[in-house]
């Protein structure tokens, strides 16, 4: 994975998917899990399945952290969704995943967040469509994602999705948090951006 320093306390990683799985089998899992799951909310779906295609993906970046971070995955934690922008969704919001899990499920600290692009859609304009990063100094970073890319960072970093909401093609992320090991776990500061 290719390092982006934003500043002094963020680098993000960015990749391309170099699994054996096509972007199909993946949406077809993804449509399964839809039907198959409670939804917490409307763009977001955990995933309740277990498949070769997405340890695909999940090994891809569990090794990309372990190069990274040079630590092993060691009685790890992980949670695992699949984030969906639909028509007419105008809402974005600056957020962070401290926790492995949403709160009130567990309060296991994450390491590093990574979102994979299943589908985008070029019925954009502007910023429509970027994952924007936010830096310690409130510097934000755009990136417009293409299907196949894969995006690793700190859960403490602040980020959001642009919304794109006058496109008629869902944009579709499988995305998921990691805390190589729960025994020793990093500790975050209050963040004051």
């Amino acid at each position: 994975m290719r390092p982006i320093k934003l500043s002094d306390k963020y680098t993000i990683y960015k990749g391309r998917y170099g699994g054996d799985y096509s972007i199909e089998q993946f949406l077809k899992l993804v449509e399964f899990n839809h039907k198959n799951t409670i939804h917490t909310n409307n763009n977001s779906a955990w995933i309740e399945i277990n498949s070769p295609v997405f340890d695909s993906i999940n090994n891809e970046v569990k090794q990309a952290i372990e190069t990274i971070s040079g630590k092993p995955f060691i009685n790890w934690a992980q949670h695992h969704w699949v984030y969906t922008q639909r028509k007419s969704f105008d809402m974005e919001w600056m957020h962070q995943h401290i926790q492995v899990h949403p709160p009130g499920r567990s309060k296991i600290l994450t390491d590093y967040t990574f979102t994979f692009y299943l589908q985008t859609t070029d019925e954009i304009s502007g910023d429509d469509g970027k994952i924007v990063f936010q830096d310690e100094y409130g510097t934000k970073h755009k990136f417009l994602p293409e299907v196949g890319d894969i995006f690793l960072f700190d859960g403490d970093i602040r980020h959001t999705a642009i919304p794109t909401p006058k496109s008629n093609k869902e944009r579709i992320v499988y995305a998921g948090s990691y805390c190589l090991d729960i025994y020793n776990q990093r500790s975050y500061e209050k963040n004051t951006i």
